[in-house]
């Protein structure tokens, strides 16, 4: 009896949750009216951050980033069907596009978002604000190389047992 791939299910479980929380936020998301007043700011501070939040909510929220989340469901899904299906290379094979489709945009989105922060003229408020992002894209880049990782070891694993059952017989 085959085991069942419980990493990719896994996996996928992960992405298909992650995307379409973002994918969620992206359609559903509403702009706040002045955020700066949400976390108390006040004077200079206060009014540089509106633009910030303004211009990123914008940067965030067109056309090209739906586009990108829609790419990586129909990409996820495809991943699911060939796990249905039982076809695990092909499942192995998207799912190795998929992570390095989230790598590249993970990529584009972190620098595509670096001339918003000259909104900041006070250089400690501009890196705490870079802060952020950048923790989170080196993480999610990371999680995705860790994902990477293990469906290629995997598909070598399982191409050179299926090699070892072909000479056998």
């Amino acid at each position: 009896m085959k085991k069942k791939p419980i990493y990719l299910y896994s996996f996928l479980i992960v992405s298909i949750l992650g995307n379409f929380l973002g994918l969620w936020d992206l359609l559903t998301g509403k702009q706040v009216e002045n955020p700066a007043q949400l976390l108390q700011l006040q004077g200079n501070v206060a009014q540089e951050y509106n633009q910030f939040y303004d211009a990123a909510f914008v940067l965030n929220h067109n056309p090209v980033q739906i586009a990108i989340h829609i790419v990586g469901f129909l990409i996820l899904v495809a991943t699911f069907v060939f796990l249905i299906k039982k076809n695990l290379f092909f499942a192995n094979v998207f799912y190795i596009g998929y992570s390095l489709f989230t790598i590249v945009v993970l990529a584009y989105n972190y620098l595509l978002s670096q001339p918003l922060y000259h909104y900041f003229s006070e250089p400690t408020f501009r890196e705490s604000a870079q802060l952020i992002p950048k923790v989170l894209t080196f993480a999610g880049v990371g999680l995705n190389a860790i994902f990477l990782a293990v469906v290629v070891f995997k598909i070598f694993r399982q191409q050179k047992d299926l090699n070892t059952e072909d000479t056998t017989i």
